[in-house]
């Protein structure tokens, strides 16, 4: 089970809040499942798309990448995955029922359960 708060501490209180606007913004597309890996093109500021993934393992990311310059510069998780974390989390069902996306790693999805607990 993945829980969101838990999730959320993961990241600066900067990238998560510009994940927020990218997620609002819909710039998190081209969204695959692969086993624990969940990847997509998050649009940056510019027209530059970059490749962003996360891999789940325990409830919360063991571990992302993403193409964008920052996410090689700072030890904390990007914006862009910031933005891709809470399009899982947000929309992750679309994946586990197959809405938008033909991988046949769909199925995995089902064990992210996601909880909202409470701060």
């Amino acid at each position: 089970m993945i829980f969101y708060n838990q999730v959320k501490r993961e990241f600066t209180q900067a990238s998560w809040k510009r994940g927020q606007i990218y997620f609002r913004e819909e710039r998190v597309r081209d969204v695959r499942l692969t086993g624990n890996t969940i990847s997509a093109k998050v649009q940056g500021t510019d027209e530059a798309a970059y490749e962003t993934a996360i891999v789940m393992a325990r409830g919360t990311i063991f571990n992302s990448d993403c193409s964008c310059p920052a996410h090689r510069l700072y030890e904390a998780h990007c914006k862009h995955v910031a933005a891709l974390t809470i399009w899982m989390l947000e929309r992750g069902s679309l994946l586990r029922s197959g809405v938008g996306d033909e991988d046949d790693g769909v199925a995995d999805l089902d064990h992210f359960l996601v909880l909202r607990d409470v701060d």
